[in-house]
């Protein structure tokens, strides 16, 4: 028989199969060396802070970018500048916007975007209201004794419209194709760098709203004067109501949309002030 070893050599265990009890050994200085600048390569290789960073955000904006003039005090130019903002952008003042261009240009793009289907809706109501004035103007009425609107005050109304439409609807194309290009960049220090620029710019965007507005109410102006001068008395009596009721519609649009008087209140606000007094 072969003789049983009354003492055994232990056997190193390898680093994946040692115990969680048994301590790591210390790393030589060779290894601290590897991993430092292990460490600093790492780091010098993280992309650089981008410019939507929130330390852009905080920027304030340029005087020229605000209503305010240099007496400050509220005018005519003021009140048209608030008026501008709303028409070309949504909002009262280019606060939002300054924000976007100093957050990026991916910030400035997802805005542009909704600046973008503002004016490609307002392209449809165009091409909708230049269709429809074109053929009133080009075809002779089918019954004039009912709606004769080739007369010359009603036919000048027409025309007026198609050409206001018309207008609104080729600088509308023009200003999606032109915010597709636009970067935060050039956007400062180019096309809003001086209030003249601002202004003009506020203009451009605000143009297609504004005339398509006003070419659709110089068609309902010439249609319904149309309607007033027709000899059926039916046709005059319902010219009214087809005035009133979009008008009446704007009014409540108007009541609803703007700020109220007492300032705004979230009901959120509110839910979260109960929870807190009931916590308390």
């Amino acid at each position: 028989m072969f003789p049983i070893p009354t003492t055994a050599s232990p056997i190193p265990l390898s680093a994946e199969f040692r115990p969680f009890s048994t301590p790591d050994p210390q790393p030589s200085h060779s290894t601290c060396g590897l991993a430092s600048t292990h460490t600093a390569l790492a780091s010098s290789s993280l992309p650089a802070p981008k410019s939507s960073d929130n330390t852009f955000r905080h920027i304030p904006i340029p005087a020229h970018w605000t209503a305010t003039l240099n007496s400050g005090e509220p005018s005519f130019c003021t009140s048209a500048f608030t008026v501008l903002c709303m028409l070309a952008y949504g909002h009262t003042t280019l606060m939002h916007w300054w924000t976007a261009t100093c957050s990026g240009d991916e910030v400035l793009a997802r805005d542009n975007e909704q600046i973008i289907s503002r004016l490609t809706i307002t392209s449809v109501v165009a091409g909708l209201l230049l269709s429809s004035t074109a053929a009133l103007i080009t075809t002779e009425p089918p019954r004039a004794d009912l709606l004769d609107y080739t007369q010359r005050g009603p036919y000048l109304l027409l025309w007026a419209s198609f050409g206001m439409t018309l207008g609104g609807m080729i600088l509308s194309s023009t200003n999606i194709y032109a915010l597709s290009t636009y970067n935060c960049v050039w956007f400062r220090t180019v096309i809003m760098s001086t209030r003249a620029r601002v202004w003009c710019t506020l203009v451009l965007f605000a143009y297609p709203s504004f005339a398509v507005g006003i070419g659709a109410a110089l068609c309902v102006a010439g249609i319904l004067i149309s309607a007033w001068t027709s000899q059926d008395m039916l046709v005059v009596a319902l010219s009214f109501p087809l005035l009133i009721l979009p008008v009446s519609m704007s009014i409540v649009y108007w009541s609803t949309v703007r700020e109220p008087v007492g300032g705004r209140k979230d009901p959120l606000h509110d839910i979260r002030q109960c929870q807190d007094s009931v916590l308390s």
